[in-house]
């Protein structure tokens, strides 16, 4: 999520989901070991801000209930997108589903504008 000129912002957990992902794709042979590693050595040096304003897991509940979603960890994302002001970029095409109608600042992150470098 990106907040004040760029700034990325996350959830406490983000950590260790990055890191769930690296390792499950080690479980599946997609990457040796030493490139799980580096992956996670990468994800440690993010320049990301970690927050968890207050209200943030009641807020997260709230979005859950309402949306009827099967995991509240996508709710604390939604849940700080809304509580920060910033948008959400999301892989995760069931979430934004349910959700961007609602709260349009949820967007899908096939959709992100990248720029190519023409070096």
């Amino acid at each position: 999520m990106q907040r004040n000129g760029g700034a990325l912002v996350v959830v406490p957990r983000f950590c260790s989901e990055v890191s769930s992902l690296i390792y499950k794709h080690f479980q599946q042979g997609r990457l040796s070991l030493s490139e799980a590693l580096g992956l996670v050595e990468e994800g440690e040096n993010l320049p990301v801000e970690t927050m968890s304003p207050p209200g943030l897991p009641a807020r997260a509940i709230e979005i859950a209930d309402q949306f009827n979603l099967k995991w509240i960890y996508d709710a604390f994302y939604v849940a700080l997108a809304e509580i920060v002001g910033c948008e959400l970029w999301t892989a995760d095409e069931t979430l934004h589903a349910a959700v961007c109608d609602v709260h349009t600042n949820v967007r899908l992150l096939s959709e992100y504008p990248l720029t190519r470098s023409t070096a």
